[in-house]
């Protein structure tokens, strides 16, 4: 049985029948909800019920820079009256969507398990083999990045309690 370890190998393997596109390579990917947020106002405030609603129609407003959305309950009917999403004094041309870094923080508990199978796997001198330097290089740019995210964060988790008189959920 062949066991594959680097992404190098399933790269290879996929690539045979299918196109790879590589994220922050040959795309990148925006942040619109954080944008969209600032900008557009909630669902909840919109002058349609959104989840009964089977259409939305996209109108240009006369007004440069704003998009009317509206909501038909019904699909084969026209009655609805357009309004715009937007918040107050702002408008969809203001939407600047920042891109996302190329970088995922992994949770803690699955970046343990990983070193614990290649310990059990390969050993105590895991890190010194080439060919698992993409391991050795994930777990340094996840304590970087941890580092960045929460500079003061401690983990309490495995902490034992003092000692508690009255302990209640």
């Amino acid at each position: 049985m062949e066991v594959i370890l680097h992404p190098d190998e399933i790269k290879d393997v996929i690539s045979q029948t299918s196109t790879i596109v590589r994220f922050g390579v040959d795309y990148v990917v925006s942040d619109w909800r954080s944008t969209t947020r600032s900008i557009m106002a909630q669902t909840t405030s919109w002058k349609v019920k959104f989840k009964e609603c089977k259409r939305f129609i996209l109108v240009r407003s006369k007004k440069a820079g704003n998009v009317l959305v509206r909501g038909e309950l019904f699909y084969k009917s026209d009655i609805g009256t357009a309004f715009n999403v937007c918040q107050r004094q702002k408008t969809i041309s203001m939407i600047d969507a920042k891109f996302l870094p190329k970088i995922v923080a992994v949770n803690k508990n699955k970046l343990r398990d990983v070193k614990k199978l290649l310990t059990n796997h390969f050993g105590v001198n895991w890190e010194n083999l080439p060919v698992l330097k993409i391991y050795k290089d994930l777990f340094a740019s996840q304590e970087a990045l941890q580092c960045t995210l929460n500079p003061e964060a401690e983990d309490y988790s495995q902490e034992p309690l003092d000692e508690v008189d009255d302990l209640r959920v």
